[in-house]
């Protein structure tokens, strides 16, 4: 039997494929229907965000607007990335239904800025940008500060990945710190929503107890709060090439303001020694004027005889 090719076969009407014009092949149902999980996960959702259709969400760029209006500056460009990644990201998650605040979050956003920030050239104005971040999400800067500085006195006095661990087996239910660390195993998968700054607090903890921030420590301490690895296995490395990559940046511009301070204090220089010089040209003028004066003054008397004299001249010639 002859070769016959589809396209053929389809015009002949004894082809297998659905579409004869284009000779695609029909699409297979799904192998099975979807399961009675993902059928009470639909249900779930939708009774406990229901409400939430059709609500009124701003959007990134109304938030990075507010953030220009309230900052009022560009941002250094070194920074600039960095800024506009949180404003991003951190909008994307507290608009999403499932997302919640915790002490946690505040804890790796004040990190962004104690960290990624560190170097910001004005320390005020830091903290002006931090503040202009802060509001421009929606989030109260006082209370973000408060509720980090109680993540860092409850980690304080740990020092090893082991001691975090009994003291968080031991922390009551009412512990705010070990509540939100607990809070992915506590939670639905599918109804926990990671966040960046989730991810960056989490990253702060372990060098708070000695854990360098690498993959390997990444998958342990994700399993210790029960969130999928490769979540904050991603954000150490982002992390870490981010990190990377603003110490190039602040030692690139750090050596041109040094340059830069270099010329200037070189120019302020020349321009001193061409005022010392002038100021000594006209010391030195100044001097010689007296000189000059008595010069002319010894040659006038030498010169012109004085009323005196004449008239003793005449008094001896009668």
């Amino acid at each position: 039997m002859a070769f016959v090719s589809p396209c053929v076969s389809a015009a002949l009407g004894r082809s297998t494929f659905a579409n004869a014009r284009s000779c695609t092949p029909a699409r297979r149902p799904y192998a099975r229907a979807p399961g009675a999980r993902h059928a009470r996960v639909t249900a779930t959702l939708g009774e406990k965000f229901g409400n939430l259709r059709n609500a009124d969400i701003p959007s990134v760029s109304n938030t990075v607007t507010k953030f220009a209006n309230s900052f009022g500056r560009p941002v250094p460009i070194v920074y600039r990335a960095v800024v506009n990644e949180l404003l991003t990201t951190t909008h994307l998650a507290s608009v999403t239904a499932m997302w919640e605040y915790d002490v946690i979050f505040a804890f790796g956003f004040e990190s962004v800025f104690t960290s990624f920030l560190s170097f910001y050239p004005d320390a005020a104005e830091r903290e002006t940008l931090r503040n202009a971040v802060a509001t421009a999400l929606g989030f109260d800067p006082a209370k973000l500060a408060a509720d980090a500085e109680a993540v860092l006195n409850w980690i304080d006095p740990v020092s090893t990945y082991d001691e975090l661990v009994a003291k968080l087996e031991a922390a009551p239910a009412d512990d705010v710190v070990a509540s939100a660390l607990r809070a992915p195993q506590k939670t639905e998968s599918f109804e926990y929503y990671y966040s960046r700054c989730y991810g960056l607090g989490l990253i702060s903890l372990m060098q708070k107890v000695g854990d360098e921030a690498t993959i390997e420590t990444a998958e342990k301490w994700a399993k210790l709060v029960g969130l999928e690895a490769s979540k904050l296995t991603a954000e150490v490395g982002v992390y870490s090439s981010a990190m990377e990559r603003l110490k190039q940046a602040e030692q690139i511009f750090a050596e041109a303001a040094a340059r830069e301070a270099k010329k200037t204090a070189d120019r302020l220089a020349k321009r001193a020694e061409e005022a010392a010089k002038k100021l000594e040209e006209i010391e030195k003028g100044e001097a010689a004027a007296p000189a000059a004066e008595g010069e002319e003054v010894a040659a006038s008397n030498g010169s012109t005889p004085t009323t005196s004299t004449v008239t003793a001249k005449e008094e001896k010639s009668s």
